[in-house]
């Protein structure tokens, strides 16, 4: 993995409270899909939440 994506890694697994999201080509629109983009809302993070 490069240099950004380890550093994203570690900052998660260090961190007391994270929330990480690896996205895929359908997220990003790359494989043509109807799907493009995520959706992150308020409510959905604080489900994560302890």
């Amino acid at each position: 993995m490069g240099e950004v994506s380890n550093a994203a890694i570690n900052g998660v697994l260090n961190s007391k409270v994270a929330l990480c999201r690896f996205i895929t080509g359908n997220d990003t629109g790359k494989t043509g899909s109807h799907q493009t983009g995520f959706l992150n809302t308020l409510t959905n993070t604080i489900n994560f939440l302890p």
